[in-house]
């Protein structure tokens, strides 16, 4: 009897934890849910991108959302490569495709000049470059995917090439720029920065030593990611969360600025200050707002 009551207890307890486990499961599948509307964008964008890239060996990713724009992404691991596709047709609408080189794990770095590239650099190779087309304010949101289509369709054999992996994505795209008679003077790798990269060297090791660790570079977001257009530092430590850089995009890019815990604390002007004396002016408002151990 008491072996009869075990097991229907064991079963019971399983049957349970299967229940429970359908429910986290349904409901993770909720969360990736994309609403009716945007699921209709991922279909248009894969209506058109699909024969393009599928027959060259890209499987399609799941469509997701990220600053209220629906992103198809294809990935191509014999080939290295990454495509995404992000757009919105609302009100005047948004799109970018971005291209990158994957490392073994599939990831990506969107900083990475050299390894990370967009459809304008696709379309400054030609004779006649109008940015226009790619841009929803002037063409419309329907016309920049037909554009799209249009250029990605035309180096298609760009994306299916199986050039050495080791070469990086800038080297790839020129040598097959040359190859098809392009015009490769408008080629090089954009760089990080240097007033970023100059904040990320010399405040990375200082406030390390005050066990502030770096838990954000914007610059390393995908493009289509709205925190990407504003390079910032994010550090997190003892009591406290910081960011650090450029704030706004379109009207004041060149006041940096300190927020600490959400309250903005310090500013610097980077059209009244060189690179240099910006740099010097963040870290030592840092250095005095967080002290070393020692130094309280």
């Amino acid at each position: 009897m008491r072996n009869v009551i075990s097991l229907f207890v064991f079963l019971l307890g399983a049957g349970m934890m299967i229940s429970l486990l359908a429910q986290l499961v349904e409901r993770s599948r909720s969360r990736r849910r994309l609403n009716p509307g945007v699921e209709q964008w991922a279909e248009r964008m894969r209506s058109l991108f699909d024969p393009i890239l599928v027959p060259c060996g890209y499987s399609v990713g799941s469509p997701f959302e990220n600053s209220g724009r629906c992103i198809v992404p294809y990935e191509n691991h014999s080939r290295g490569l990454k495509v995404e596709f992000a757009w919105s047709p609302t009100g005047s609408g948004w799109f970018h495709m971005v291209f990158s080189k994957m490392n073994a794990s599939g990831q990506v770095n969107y900083a990475d000049g050299l390894n990370s590239m967009d459809i304008f650099d696709l379309a400054k190779l030609r004779t006649v470059y109008d940015y226009k087309q790619y841009v929803t304010l002037y063409t419309g949101p329907e016309q920049v995917l037909v554009h799209t289509e249009r250029l990605v369709s035309e180096d298609q054999k760009f994306f299916a090439s199986t050039r050495v992996p080791d070469e990086d994505l800038v080297t790839q795209l020129r040598s097959y720029s040359e190859d098809m008679g392009y015009d490769t003077s408008s080629l090089h790798p954009k760089g990080l920065n240097e007033f970023h990269r100059a904040l990320l060297n010399a405040l990375t090791p200082i406030m390390s030593e005050r066990s502030f660790e770096l838990v954000r570079d914007t610059t390393e977001l995908p493009p289509y990611d709205t925190d990407h257009m504003t390079p910032r530092l994010i550090y997190e430590g003892p009591g406290a969360r910081f960011e650090v850089g450029q704030m706004d995009w379109r009207d004041f890019p060149n006041i940096q600025c300190i927020y600490i815990n959400g309250q903005e604390v310090f500013t610097v002007d980077l059209w009244k200050h060189s690179a240099d004396q910006a740099v010097q002016a963040l870290t030592r408002e840092l250095e005095l707002r967080f002290p070393r151990a020692k130094e309280r």
